[in-house]
């Protein structure tokens, strides 16, 4: 006698209305483990019903939210969703002020959010978006370098997926402009610069564009261990005709100075 599965495990859970799961994420008496089956539900909710993911899009754009959690689960359930309409409105949160500007926090979430997007084409609003915001020094090196990061990753994976091929040669073009021009402004033994170093580093491995590999290659013997970190872990998203050998010599060297 065959087996029905259906019949096993008891009723199924029914799916709450949208306010209910909503309220998850602003109640304070919800607990951290429940706030997590929530925002599962939500993402799942916006792939199948058309008015929550139009919800959730407005409660995005009129940045009505009491919370950064709530942020960034509405953020982040509109990048999961991954389409073309959910794509122009994280572009829109990205590029506008309105009604009020976002705080370094809620732009991390955000731009963190769209990184993970689906494999796939790249609205090009987004990709205009978030180029935009790489080059806005008003907002803040945190807020532009973790633009650059995202962008460039982003790029990585359309060119991978078959999508915007001239996209990434773009990309490395900006990151090498904006490398060399920041490189001046920051005293070479400076934290600054270690900084500014270390994310341009990360940028070129994110991209994992041939043309970032010189500038890579040259700290690889940097004195600094996050540096040459970045540098290992740059090189390892590259294409390995360019990177084995150099890896080699630098786990050789690394045992042999602990001897």
């Amino acid at each position: 006698e065959k087996i029905k599965w259906s019949k096993i495990g008891g009723e199924k859970k029914k799916r709450r209305p949208l306010h209910e799961v909503l309220r998850c994420f602003v109640d304070k008496s919800v607990k951290e483990r429940e706030v997590g089956y929530c925002t599962k539900e939500l993402h799942n909710m916006i792939q199948s019903d058309q008015g929550a993911f139009r919800e959730v899009k407005r409660l995005v754009q009129n940045r009505n939210h009491q919370n950064l959690t709530s942020w960034t689960v509405y953020v982040g359930a509109l990048a999961a969703n991954g389409g073309g309409e959910a794509q122009v409105a994280l572009a829109d949160a990205v590029k506008t002020d309105s009604p009020r500007p976002l705080t370094s926090e809620e732009y991390e979430a955000l731009l963190l959010s769209i990184f993970y997007l689906p494999e796939g084409p790249l609205h090009c609003d987004l990709v205009n978006a978030i180029l935009d915001l790489t080059l806005k020094d008003e907002k803040g090196e945190d807020i532009t370098d973790t633009a650059m990061l995202v962008l460039a990753g982003l790029a990585k994976r359309a060119q991978k997926a078959g999508y915007n091929d001239s996209l990434s040669d773009s990309v490395a073009e900006l990151i090498h402009h904006r490398y060399r021009n920041r490189s001046s402004l920051y005293h070479p033994d400076s934290d600054e610069y270690e900084s500014h170093l270390r994310v341009h580093i990360w940028a070129f491995g994110n991209l994992g564009h041939h043309s970032g590999f010189p500038v890579i290659l040259q700290h690889i013997d940097h004195d600094n261990s996050d540096i040459r970190s970045g540098v290992i872990s740059a090189m390892r998203k590259l294409s390995p005709q360019y990177t084995d050998s150099h890896l080699l010599n630098a786990l050789y060297h690394d045992e042999h100075s602990e001897v």
